[in-house]
């Protein structure tokens, strides 16, 4: 665990194993052991030699965003600080829902420096349809009744999967995560998850030519899984996932889905 600081910005972030560079940018309103903990299983599992950077998004998590405000600003600044830590190397990049738009940003801006892109439930923008709220796959009522009203909606907010086991994973791998920014003055009306040019259109106009996994479910009410399939247009070497059942905490829900899948892409890296 470290910090490495810009100006009065401070990026908290832990590194795992050694070898390629992988940087890992979680969500909105979360922070680093979200991807950690679900990641970490399947790097672990494979003969790969992976350096595995998780960050704290500026003003998330243990990271002090400084005049960071928009998400074009953590793009940026994850960028100088890979730059710095990897003097200069190449490296691969993976992220989740809105981190998966700071990663698309950061390889349509940089993408000479990224060796290939894991775009995990990614944000595709506030007018993506989604699937309609209350989409769940399985729902044990008896169970969810037992639960405080507090924890009920925590657990049903981004699941599809509403059963004791999905909410045993949910609380070991997720909840101390929306924990540790509950309270999160900067997500308050200080940090916007902005950007000042269209990611898409951008995306098109410097096409990124490396492996890049689009990881979606089907029961997404955050960010959808229609939109994303278009993307296939200008990542040339892009697979497509749609993980049935699931909802936005994909590997909670599907959670062999989500190894069976991801484990296959890394692996072929």
């Amino acid at each position: 665990m470290a910090y490495w600081q810009h100006g009065e910005a401070e990026i908290f972030y832990e590194e795992i194993g050694e070898g390629t560079p992988f940087l890992l940018v979680h969500g909105w309103a979360i922070e680093h052991t979200y991807l950690e903990k679900a990641l970490e299983p399947i790097f672990t599992s494979l003969d790969k030699p992976f350096r595995r950077i998780y960050v704290d998004l500026p003003g998330m998590g243990r990271s002090k965003r400084g005049s960071v405000r928009t998400g074009e600003e953590m793009m940026e600044l994850l960028y100088l600080m890979m730059e710095e830590l990897t003097g200069g190397k190449r490296f691969f990049l993976g992220g989740n829902s809105f981190g998966a738009g700071v990663s698309r940003a950061m390889a349509a801006k940089h993408g000479e420096k990224i060796r290939g892109l894991m775009l995990l439930v990614p944000s595709a923008g506030p007018s993506a349809p989604t699937a309609k709220m209350g989409s769940y796959s399985e729902k044990d009522t008896p169970f969810l009744k037992g639960l405080t009203i507090r924890m009920r909606a925590a657990f049903s907010l981004m699941d599809a999967n509403l059963t004791p086991e999905a909410y045993e994973r949910f609380m070991e791998q997720v909840y101390p995560s929306m924990l540790a920014n509950a309270e999160n003055e900067n997500l308050h009306g200080i940090i916007k998850g902005s950007f000042s040019f269209d990611i898409d259109a951008a995306a098109r106009k410097n096409i990124y030519a490396g492996p890049v996994l689009i990881l979606t479910a089907d029961l997404d009410t955050a960010v959808g899984c229609v939109a994303q399939k278009k993307w296939l247009d200008f990542y040339p070497d892009a697979k497509y996932v749609l993980i049935e059942g699931a909802g936005h905490n994909v590997h909670i829900d599907r959670p062999e889905a989500f190894f069976k899948e991801v484990s296959a892409w890394i692996g072929n890296l």
